[in-house]
């Protein structure tokens, strides 16, 4: 990295954004840094710390080289273009943490759907499958099998399954999504998550700083009518 330019060119045109939505909320400052392969961005009450050494690109011989080497999926989102995606998730993560009124999937589902909601309109410019941290590919799957995602987490008994191991198998980032085709993303179900969302914002058209906070998931779902 000999320049971030690229990289404060988007942050700044999403910090932009983040004033007009979330007026008089705190922007942080943001630092470079090198972390030795840890935490990929941490973040402070008013900081941001991007590790580089975590976006060197796919192809980066050191990370199959660490003790625990890093999957090649997960390689794919180490990149100088996935920085800006990642600093604003995880400063809207903190600033409007998880905590809902039921630990169960659904909850996680559309908590995810939110956050990627709120990326789109802090990065107009950027494509939906960025904002998702999918291919083009794979949000074309999610696309097409929209009802058959639905189907599967309600056939499954999953929607409001509080099963620890069950939350992290569909939340966590993975090469595809436990029980679908292999063409599906890891974290699929965000799909559903953010389709949810939008229902819920064309019925009540709610302020974003509302919506963050708004904890109340299985309210959002009721609300939203979602019948994909």
């Amino acid at each position: 990295y000999p320049d971030l330019h690229e990289q404060e060119k988007w942050l700044s045109l999403a910090w932009a954004y983040y004033d007009y939505y979330f007026p008089g909320r705190e922007r942080p400052r943001i630092y470079a840094h090198i972390s030795g392969f840890n935490q990929s961005v941490i973040v402070d009450s008013a900081a941001v710390g991007i590790s580089l050494d975590n976006y060197l690109g796919e192809q980066c011989v050191f990370y199959s080289m660490l003790a625990v080497p890093i999957p090649f999926y997960a390689r794919k989102k180490m990149t100088g273009e996935d920085i800006p995606r990642d600093v604003l998730t995880a400063w809207l993560s903190t600033e409007f943490p998880f905590r809902p009124q039921e630990q169960d999937l659904i909850s996680g589902v559309i908590y995810q759907g939110k956050l990627a909601y709120v990326l789109q309109q802090l990065f107009p410019d950027k494509p939906l499958c960025w904002s998702l941290g999918f291919t083009p590919e794979q949000q074309q799957w999610c696309r097409d099998n929209e009802r058959q995602i639905w189907s599967f987490l309600i056939e499954n008994e999953l929607l409001f399954s509080t099963q620890q191991k069950v939350l992290m198998k569909y939340l966590n980032d993975a090469p595809f999504t436990s029980g679908m085709p292999t063409e599906s993303p890891g974290r699929a179900v965000v799909w559903t998550g953010l389709q949810i969302v939008k229902k819920y914002e064309e019925k009540k058209g709610i302020s974003l700083p509302d919506l963050m906070e708004e904890q109340d998931y299985r309210q959002i779902l009721r609300s939203a009518g979602y019948r994909p």
